[in-house]
């Protein structure tokens, strides 16, 4: 069990770099549902599949897919990334089944279980672990009980309780549909992004591009001392000749929207740094871009065909 929901997606996911575009990451991800959908039609017969929770996984399915948009995908994707997060998936999706079936007849306490799994995970995973500078968050005592009572206890270990609850009491189906929040979340932070730079210098839409990049504890430092605390760095390149006002007015809405969406546990957790650059040092669509207040005759002089793809982009936003 704990192999099937740590261990697994936990190596199925170095796969994700080789898939650098976020829609076909998302619905890789929400595919989920899917596989404990068909693992429960194969494995569960006590777990009736209804026409109605068929529909509800078919209509998560959709959502996901209509917001991921994989066929506007602009980033690279490799069939080695999609068969390890497909993989990851398949792995996550297996467990919902696997516990209905052989851990809730058991009647074990929640409380009990959730300690088995999270315990031989941690055995497990120790195994291939690097544990370089760990000894730095038990440094900082706010650092170590936030770790320990906030994340451990109140966050995984109460998880973990409410998963056996709900697998026993509403299904496999019911339990593995909390997975399509996940990748909505980066969806969001992208489209908040993309709003908020629109509306503050007028460009169109498709000059934003958001790019997440997750970064290991390890290699992060503030101050010369490893990373102890939540974190998330957006950092930003735009062109020269906006106004201070303008450009203050968006790095605060952008840390305020970001925050919204991470659910940040301080203001302090997000910071937003916006670096200038002269609009001939930069190439976009094949072309050096113009300055602020130019873009649209800057488009209409570019061929049909680059046109055509700005468009295209701009229209799976709406």
């Amino acid at each position: 069990m704990w192999q099937a929901q740590h261990d697994a997606p936990f190596e199925a996911e170095i796969g994700k770099p080789q898939i650098d575009d976020p829609g076909a990451v998302a619905l890789l991800s929400g595919a989920i549902p899917l596989f404990a959908f068909i693992c429960a039609y194969l494995f569960l017969r006590d777990e009736i599949i209804t026409v109605t929770k068929a529909a509800g996984v078919a209509l998560g399915i959709l959502g996901v897919v209509l917001i991921a948009r994989p066929w506007s995908a602009v980033g690279h994707v490799s069939l080695e990334g999609i068969a390890y997060m497909m993989a990851g998936s398949l792995s996550i999706g297996c467990s919902f089944v696997y516990a209905r079936k052989f851990i809730s007849p058991l009647q074990l306490p929640a409380s009990a279980l959730t300690t088995y799994q999270i315990g031989f995970a941690v055995i497990v995973l120790l195994m291939g672990t690097r544990l370089d500078g760990i000894e730095a968050v038990f440094s900082d005592t706010r650092a170590w009980i936030g770790l320990v009572f906030g994340l451990g206890i109140c966050g995984t270990g109460l998880a973990y309780i409410f998963y056996y609850f709900i697998v026993a009491n509403l299904g496999a189906l019911a339990a593995s549909s909390v997975t399509y929040v996940p990748p909505i979340v980066s969806l969001v932070i992208a489209g908040e992004i993309t709003r908020i730079h629109s509306e503050i210098t007028g460009a169109p839409g498709f000059f934003a591009q958001v790019i997440f990049h997750e970064v290991n504890l390890d290699d992060w430092f503030m101050g010369g001392a490893p990373l102890t605390h939540e974190q998330i760095f957006v950092y930003g390149h735009i062109r020269t000749g906006r106004a201070a006002v303008a450009k203050t007015r968006m790095i605060k809405l952008m840390a305020e929207a970001v925050a919204l969406a991470a659910r940040a546990e301080s203001h302090q957790a997000v910071w937003v740094c916006l670096n200038e650059l002269p609009p001939r040092q930069m190439i976009e669509f094949g072309h050096v871009l113009p300055e602020p207040g130019d873009e649209a005759p800057w488009a209409a002089a570019l061929p049909p065909e680059d046109q055509a793809f700005m468009q295209s982009i701009a229209a799976s936003r709406e």
